[in-house]
């Protein structure tokens, strides 16, 4: 998990210089169609791997390859990050009853926290870059209404305990 925090860092600071001035999402077709493969890939790694530590490893693997092959990758990075924390966001957010009974280890639930964290916070810093709000991303989705306001409750939820 140590790793994880220091990758973390290292991308955020690598980025922190562009997020500064703070564009304004311009929506093109382009844009959605790379926040579309980005959500597609990030449920890739929820769909390939139960633990938090290679979805995670998964989704920053997928970004620093695309990194490679486009001189500008926020919108990918913003639906591959967002889908890959809504991934386990959920799953996080589902085991609070069954940690209660003691169902589930509690290195599970910091296991899953710390990664939510780390895909929150990649996220935020993607989404920061590209300029879009959290709504705007809402509304190029799939997700039902319900899906979206169910959503933006997490998202705020977060925001508020990660600083």
């Amino acid at each position: 998990m140590r790793a994880w925090n220091l990758l973390l860092a290292g991308l955020l600071l690598a980025g922190s210089a562009q997020a500064v001035a703070g564009p304004r999402f311009v929506e093109s077709r382009t844009a959605v169609d790379q926040i579309t493969q980005g959500t597609e890939d990030g449920l890739k790694c929820g769909l390939g791997y139960t633990d938090p530590g290679k979805i995670t490893n998964c989704a920053i693997t997928m970004s620093r390859g695309v990194q490679q092959l486009s001189p500008d990758p926020a919108a990918y990075n913003v639906g591959l990050f967002f889908e890959a924390w809504r991934d386990l966001d959920a799953e996080w957010t589902g085991d609070q009853p069954l940690v209660k009974s003691h169902q589930v280890p509690q290195t599970m639930v910091q296991a899953e926290e710390s990664a939510t964290r780390i895909l929150y916070a990649l996220y935020r810093n993607a989404r920061g870059r590209l300029g879009i709000s959290d709504k705007e991303l809402l509304s190029l989705t799939k997700l039902t209404t319900a899906g979206r306001i169910a959503t933006l409750t997490r998202l705020q939820f977060w925001a508020e305990h990660t600083h």
